[in-house]
């Protein structure tokens, strides 16, 4: 796996001290970060963060759907910071983008697949995560400053057309049904200016809008 030689200052925010600990541990024994600080709650957090100035904060939450107001007051502490929550709920990584996460990872994601994407966040890049049946978690990486206004389910569904998915194949994936899936697609296309999935895929690629990883 590699990094960027530029050190990545990270402070970790987790309530479970075991998982705190072994995230931190691993960042500590991987090129390319520094530990910043950690802590074990929002408001420990933020008081810290004021004072070192990490490159991105690590956020796990103590329930789901808690994450964007938690986002919001790291955003305000530290603008220049990127933030990736790991959520135990996949659902809330929408909310989580909107209130101005950087990334979004299920927190029993691998802790490669995390440093990875930590590496990602600081470069300015975001992250979301998402299952693949039978194989993992992987994550699609996009442009921060992208231009098309994606959502983040639009996103995932860009991701799809790019490994050759159609709409009921989309639909299997993301567990929605065949008729959302399509106006997916549709919206895809529009906000690519695309006729075709092809297309669309085509523009992504040519433009370096999407990532796959």
């Amino acid at each position: 796996m590699a990094y960027p030689a530029q050190v990545t200052r990270v402070l970790v925010i987790d309530s479970h001290p075991v998982a705190r600990r072994g995230l931190t541990q691993a960042l500590e024994q991987a090129k390319g970060f520094e530990i910043a600080a950690t802590a074990g709650d929002l408001h420990e957090g933020i008081l810290l963060a004021q004072e070192v100035r990490p490159d991105v904060f690590v956020y796990s939450g103590p329930r789901a759907g808690s994450e964007p107001s938690a986002i919001r007051a790291l955003r305000r502490a530290v603008p220049e910071a990127g933030v990736l929550v790991l959520g135990t709920a996949e659902s809330t990584a929408g909310a989580a983008i909107t209130a101005g996460a950087a990334g979004f990872l299920a927190k029993t994601a691998p802790v490669p697949l995390i440093l990875e994407s930590i590496t990602a966040v600081a470069r300015g890049d975001s992250v979301v995560g998402r299952s693949i049946r039978g194989g993992g978690m992987r994550r699609i990486t996009f442009r921060r400053d992208a231009s098309p206004n994606l959502t983040v389910r639009e996103w995932e569904v860009l991701s799809l057309l790019d490994e050759g998915f159609n709409a009921a194949q989309i639909a299997e994936q993301l567990i929605i049904s065949r008729n959302t899936a399509r106006n997916y697609v549709q919206n895809v296309l529009t906000k690519l200016s695309a006729h075709s999935k092809l297309e669309a895929v085509a523009v992504a690629r040519r433009t370096g809008l999407l990532r796959t990883n």
